[in-house]
């Protein structure tokens, strides 16, 4: 079911990423905004256990890191290929700001250094399971003091000038945003979580809340630019509702299914989120959008072929990234030895082989 719910999910992440698509549907874009990535941080919540021992550290750390830092090496490398003057004034700015993207590693900074926001993922996501890890390791006491203070980053972060959120490393301020949503996600799935009812509710809510969004043209989570705050109480509640309510109905609709696909791409949906984009922009700068656009009659079909050539793609890209054996641990480690042993496997020379 996890499997589906990521296949979904990345779906929804991809078509968020369709130009063709908020062209066709301006107001999709808080729709999606709200819940496709917030989902994603919040997940490891429903997962038992967390290790945040040395051992545990160096896995995650591989995990996310390995293939987080070679996909914005080659989107750098790209950006310094095809959109940076050659001259040695360009050349320097454009080095401080991959500095900056790499030690504050937020969506603008990664944006300006190469083209793409979406790398602040895999950093958020690693802060989120280290801060899960170390709350499931406290006492009461800490874990009530550090959901407390994760409660008040909820209400205020967004008050704080943007000037200084924009400094905050690893999106962090968004990890601590999110955090109480994730212990509710947690002690909801606990109780509740499996039961038909419960996640066809969380689907009709979940529903009511697009309807709102869309008819209110809301901000979402961003709120034009920073967290929603307690200046805006409504409007927080309703995020909060609508992300909840998001989660356990897709999880829900994602165990009806029980679909094989969704699931296959779920599994493959850190390489997919991390690629998608670099097809997106072949099909764009190819031309291929363009003539979708122009040589289909339906705006929603352009999107839909568009949409569907780019997972296949994806897809495709993924699976043959398989079946190369020593190259797989290298990109995508499920765990550090992982991807020590790919670096051994590929350095290591041969020696007194049929002797």
């Amino acid at each position: 079911m996890v499997d589906a719910f990521k296949g979904i999910l990345i779906g929804l992440i991809v078509l968020g990423h369709n130009t063709l698509f908020f062209t066709a549907c301006p107001l999709c874009f808080n729709v999606l905004y709200n819940f496709h990535v917030a989902c994603f941080l919040v997940l490891p919540f429903i997962v038992p256990g967390a290790a945040v021992g040395r051992a545990g550290l160096k896995d995650r750390l591989a995990r996310y890191f390995v293939p987080h830092l070679l996909f914005f090496a080659l989107a750098c490398l790209l950006y310094l290929l095809f959109m940076v003057p050659w001259e040695a004034a360009a050349l320097a700015d454009w080095a401080g700001k991959v500095v900056l993207a790499v030690v504050i590693s937020d969506q603008a900074h990664y944006k300006e250094a190469c083209g793409f926001g979406l790398f602040w993922f895999l950093p958020a996501l690693f802060a989120m399971v280290v801060l899960l890890g170390a709350y499931r390791a406290a006492g009461a006491k800490a874990r009530g003091a550090l959901l407390g203070g994760a409660l008040l980053a909820h209400g205020l972060l967004g008050l704080m000038p943007r000037s200084l959120m924009a400094v905050v490393p690893w999106s962090l301020g968004l990890v601590l945003f999110l955090f109480p949503l994730g212990v509710a996600v947690g002690a909801l799935w606990a109780r509740w979580g499996g039961r038909v009812w419960f996640h066809a509710a969380g689907l009709v809510v979940f529903v009511l809340c697009i309807h709102a969004s869309v008819r209110m043209n809301s901000y979402g989570m961003n709120n034009g630019g920073r967290l929603l705050a307690l200046d805006r109480p409504v409007a927080l509640v309703f995020h909060d509702l609508y992300l909840i309510a998001a989660f356990f109905g897709l999880l829900g609709l994602a165990w009806l299914l029980r679909s094989t696909l969704l699931a296959f791409i779920g599994r493959r949906s850190l390489f997919m989120f991390l690629a998608h984009s670099f097809v997106w922009q072949f099909l764009v700068q190819t031309g291929l959008t363009g003539l979708m656009a122009a040589g289909i009659a339906s705006v929603w079909l352009a999107v839909a072929a568009s949409f569907l050539l780019t997972m296949a793609l994806t897809l495709g890209a993924s699976l043959l990234l398989e079946q190369h054996q020593r190259l797989y641990p290298l990109i995508l480690p499920r765990a550090w030895s992982d991807w020590k042993k790919g670096v051994s496997t590929l350095f290591r020379r041969e020696s007194g082989k049929g002797y």
